[in-house]
């Protein structure tokens, strides 16, 4: 039984390290992408940073709604609440200083954990996330259409 248990947790541990690499690997490319995209975009005169939702909620708000949990396209997610510098506009990684979280995420997808949904607010047809950025990074990394969102509506008044 002791023999089993330990080969067992051997090959656990192996899967583990092996999905740890690739996402060490998809944390290099994607960091690669960025810098390439970057020098492109400042040359070009285009923004490279993601949006902020403190610097584009410009008008009041005067009323918000909770959506049940919905699917959410990820190209319309445009933004964060407070990680706007850590993220390029394409919410591929820009600073190091976030790479172990990065990679903790994607190993945890890329060895079948169920992650909790994302937290976004909605302003028309934007998106800014408050809460799962790094999910939100990884799942646009690994080619992902959409993601699992609790997503709450702001209407503005944009007088």
């Amino acid at each position: 039984m002791t023999a089993y248990y330990t080969n067992n947790l051997s090959a656990k541990q192996a899967f583990q390290q092996q999905a740890t690499q690739q996402a060490a690997q998809l944390y290099a490319q994607a960091r690669q992408v960025s810098f390439t995209q970057s020098v492109r975009r400042l040359f070009g005169g285009e923004k490279t940073g993601l949006k902020s939702l403190n610097a584009d909620a410009d008008a009041s708000q005067v009323a918000s709604h909770k959506v049940e949990i919905k699917a959410v396209n990820l190209n319309a997610i445009k933004g964060s609440c407070g990680r706007s510098k850590d993220f390029d506009a394409d919410y591929k990684p820009i600073n190091t200083h976030s790479r172990e979280r990065w990679i903790r995420v994607a190993t945890a997808v890329f060895i079948g954990k169920q992650l909790p949904a994302v937290e976004l607010v909605q302003i028309g047809t934007q998106y800014y996330v408050t809460d799962g950025n790094h999910r939100v990074s990884v799942a646009k990394a690994l080619g992902q259409n959409t993601i699992q969102a609790h997503v709450t509506v702001w209407e503005m008044d944009r007088r």
